[in-house]
């Protein structure tokens, strides 16, 4: 990142952990000194990241709040906007949008901030990521509670905002499991498709791809796979019988 941002503002100062420390260790003594030393003040302190900054355990409310206490008078002491970048809980349940209750610390971290905004990657490329802002204090925005997406630019270390996303669950379906949307994508490529995107299940069975019929041979196989890509925006239902692909869902998948 260096190279890219060392020129782009006045008074940037990277500071960069000690490898010898090791992780899970006491860093905002360090930090506090840092700011001392450097004199710097009515600035911004970003601090990456919130787990590795401590050896407190932050999943324990008792041990967060100390932490909590150390970071907010900072604050006041230097008068500083602080940045948090902490981390969502690994969690089994299958996540299919993105919600303040994911991040490590819960409501005792969520509570205690002025914003939030979450960041996941996507399933759909490894360039895309999902975002989303979750909690807003003392101002409003368009996009609370909106998910969008961010494009990374791998040479500039840099994030492009993108469109809205009009399902986020879509994103976060694991690869092995997209056959459904290759189907639908394939589709998509058709022109006869591409000037008629109405269809019925009759229409849909005559143009299945022949790795895939055997997925969907049966009555019940197309039902169940078209509610499915229904309820992940990539198809719309018009009425009984009848549906229409999405086709700016599906040529935004890669973008």
């Amino acid at each position: 990142m260096m190279p890219h941002f060392k020129n782009s503002f006045n008074d940037l100062l990277i500071v960069a952990k000690d490898g010898r420390d090791g992780v899970f260790i006491d860093n905002w003594k360090r930090i506090e000194n840092t700011l001392i030393e450097n004199d710097f003040r009515d600035g911004v302190l970003i601090v990456d990241n919130l787990y590795t900054s401590t050896e407190k355990n932050l999943s324990q409310n008792e041990e967060l709040t100390t932490v909590l206490s150390i970071i907010d008078r900072l604050r006041n002491q230097f008068n500083l906007s602080i940045i948090l970048i902490a981390h969502h809980n690994k969690d089994r349940e299958v996540v299919t949008s993105l919600n303040k209750n994911q991040i490590t610390g819960g409501k005792t971290l969520t509570n205690f901030v002025n914003n939030v905004l979450q960041i996941a990657e996507s399933s759909v490329s490894n360039d895309l990521r999902v975002a989303k802002i979750t909690k807003i204090r003392d101002a409003d925005s368009e996009l609370r509670n909106i998910p969008f997406k961010l494009h990374f630019e791998p040479e500039m270390c840099i994030f492009t905002k993108g469109s809205i996303i009009m399902n986020e669950a879509i994103h976060f379906i694991e690869t092995k499991k997209r056959w459904e949307i290759e189907v639908i994508k394939e589709l998509a490529n058709y022109n006869e498709w591409i000037n008629n995107p109405e269809f019925d299940r009759e229409r849909l069975s005559h143009f299945i791809p022949e790795e895939h019929q055997i997925r969907l041979h049966h009555p019940t196989q197309i039902t169940r796979y078209l509610h499915k890509i229904t309820s992940w925006g990539l198809v719309e239902r018009l009425d009984t019988g009848k549906y229409k692909i999405n086709l700016m869902e599906i040529n935004q998948l890669d973008v």
